[in-house]
C-alpha cells in the first residue's frame, strides 16, 4: 500500500491535469482480487468561512454570482490563496467581501474532505467585534448584499433554501444551536462573550 500525502493523494500518484481551481491526480490501485484499477482524485484550494459578530448581529451575505440563476445567502468565505494561512484568507475575505475587521479570531471547526473524489479542507472562524474599515472590494464575478441577523434568525439558515451550504459543519452547528437548548446557549456564548 503506497503512503499518502496530507491531501490523500497516495505519494506515487501522477498529475494528469492542472487546473485553475482542481489539479486531477491518477495511479494503480490494487484491487482485491490482485488486479489493478486506475484512481483518481481532485485536489483544490482549501477553503474558509467566518461567522462575523458586529455588536449582537451576525454578518450574511445576500450573493449572485455569474453562475447562478438566483440570490443565494451565504456568510463571508471563500477559496485560500497559495501561500496564505487560513486565518489570513478570512481576514482578506471578510474585509473584501463586507469592509469588516475584526482582532478578535478564532478558529471553531476544520474539517478536512479526504474520503471522497475531492481533497480540501474547510475552516470555520469566528470573528468577533467586527468593525466597518473599509468599504466593500468585490471582484467582477460577486455582487454582495450585507445583512446583518439576529442569532435566532442566523440559526434557523440551515433550514433555508437560499442557504448556499458550501460547509455542511456549519450547517449542523446551526442545527444544533436550534434544536438543542444546551447547544443554543453554548454557541450564544461563544458568539457574544
Amino acid at each position: 500500500m503506497s503512503k499518502n500525502s496530507p491531501n490523500g493523494v497516495p505519494q506515487s500518484a501522477k498529475k494528469v491535469f492542472s487546473g485553475v481551481i482542481y489539479d486531477i491526480y491518477q495511479w494503480p490501485q490494487k484491487m482485491f482480487d490482485e488486479s489493478y484499477e486506475i484512481f483518481e482524485k481532485a485536489v483544490r484550494p482549501s477553503l474558509v468561512h467566518v461567522i462575523a459578530v458586529v455588536g449582537n448581529r451576525i454578518i450574511v451575505l445576500e450573493e449572485k454570482q455569474p453562475r447562478s440563476k438566483t440570490w443565494f445567502v451565504t456568510i463571508p468565505g471563500g477559496r485560500i490563496d497559495k501561500g496564505e494561512s487560513s486565518v489570513q484568507a478570512g481576514k482578506r475575505e471578510l474585509l473584501e467581501e463586507t469592509g469588516y475587521k475584526s482582532k478578535n479570531w478564532q478558529l471553531i471547526k476544520e474539517a478536512p474532505v479526504k474520503g471522497s473524489a475531492i481533497s480540501f479542507s474547510n475552516y470555520i472562524y469566528l470573528a468577533k467585534d467586527c468593525y466597518l474599515a473599509d468599504k466593500q472590494n468585490l471582484d467582477n464575478g460577486e455582487k454582495i448584499r450585507i445583512k446583518l441577523l439576529s442569532s435566532t434568525k442566523f440559526f434557523h439558515l440551515a433550514d433555508d433554501d437560499s442557504f448556499c451550504h458550501r460547509e455542511p459543519q456549519l450547517s449542523i452547528l446551526l442545527l444544533k444551536a436550534r434544536l438543542n437548548k444546551k447547544s443554543q446557549q453554548e454557541f450564544r456564548k461563544l458568539l457574544f462573550s
